[in-house]
């Protein structure tokens, strides 16, 4: 016998926020731990074969559900962003978030069981406490702090060879000008001696 009961299409959006803090941080590139959190904004695809794989997903009652979503959802959130910060370098995970959030939305298209990624927030990114983490996780806190101290020491060398190269440029610039004066002077010095032979 037919059944009328029909299927009710959310048409809000869902919005999921994970976070990454502490001992569940995630590892760029460097293998420094960060603390990340950012907002998911997804919602079900309305085209027939987008519905139908989300109602498998999560249930064809739960397309609107947030806890059913958020689960459903979890791990691919999770594990492509762990895949992507790890080819990345602090710096460029820290001070280009929208390379971040262009490579997150490309990644997930067509990952989330017919639903479909409209917007994400990146809202926080930053080195994990090595304070905090002592107190969660004794062996990462102690690897944490390795690192930590193996990526300072570069940081600094880095900073000393900009310094360097800036300084040279300098002398080298300053040793042109020195040349182009010098120059200068002797034409006029010249000129002068044929202005008075002339006279005289």
């Amino acid at each position: 016998m037919p059944s009328d009961k029909k299927l009710l299409i959310p048409l809000e959006p869902t919005q999921i926020r994970m976070s990454y803090i502490g001992a569940q941080g995630i590892l760029c590139k460097e293998q420094l731990l960060l603390d990340i959190s950012i907002m998911y904004q997804i919602c079900v695809g309305l085209d027939e074969d987008a519905i139908l794989k989300a109602a498998a997903k999560v249930g064809a009652e739960n397309l609107g559900n947030k806890e059913k979503v958020t689960t459903a959802v979890d791990n691919v959130l999770t594990n492509t962003l762990k895949m992507i910060v790890a080819e990345l370098p602090y710096d460029v995970v820290d001070k280009d978030r929208g390379k971040l959030r262009k490579q997150l939305m490309s990644s997930l298209h067509d990952k989330l069981y017919g639903y479909h990624l409209d917007y994400l927030d990146i809202e926080q990114i930053k080195l994990t406490s090595l304070e905090s983490l002592a107190q969660q996780d004794e062996a990462l806190f102690k690897q944490q702090e390795l690192i930590r101290e193996d990526w300072d020491k570069y940081q600094r060398q880095q900073l000393e060879n900009r310094l360097k190269l800036v300084t040279n440029r300098q002398l080298e610039l300053s040793t042109k000008i020195k040349a182009l004066i010098a120059d200068y002077q002797r034409v006029i010095r010249q000129k002068i001696n044929v202005f008075i032979n002339k006279t005289y």
